[in-house]
């Protein structure tokens, strides 16, 4: 059975093959900009409670632009992540650089117009 790593503390935690939820994510993707300044508003999501893991970590992503909470003023942190998400917030972290998008899209559930 596949194992996948997880970031956490400089750590990597090693959790059962399965989707990611986006409480999973985010950690490691914050553990990746080394510079982790202070995000410049703070979300005020009602279902992410102070003294939940990763909360510092969930506020900044969010706060900074990097991951989405909904509309309704939640974050979810238990659904799960798709790779339309970990792809836009790959993008925000790396400051949304240039790129050069193809006439037709090499990904069969991804259209070229999207």
């Amino acid at each position: 059975m596949a194992q996948y790593g997880r970031y956490n503390n400089n750590a990597v935690d090693l959790y059962e093959e399965g989707p990611f939820a986006s409480s999973d994510h985010d950690p490691m993707i914050v553990g990746l900009d080394a510079s982790y300044e202070e995000a410049p508003t703070l979300p005020d999501f009602t279902d992410v409670r102070s003294d939940r893991p990763y909360h510092d970590e969930i506020m900044w992503a969010a706060g900074s632009g990097i991951v989405p909470g909904g509309e309704d003023g939640t974050f979810r942190p238990t659904r799960a992540a798709d790779r339309v998400t970990l792809a836009a917030a790959l993008y925000e972290l790396a400051g949304r650089p240039e790129v050069e998008i193809p006439a037709s899209s090499p990904f069969k559930d991804v259209k070229a117009d999207h």
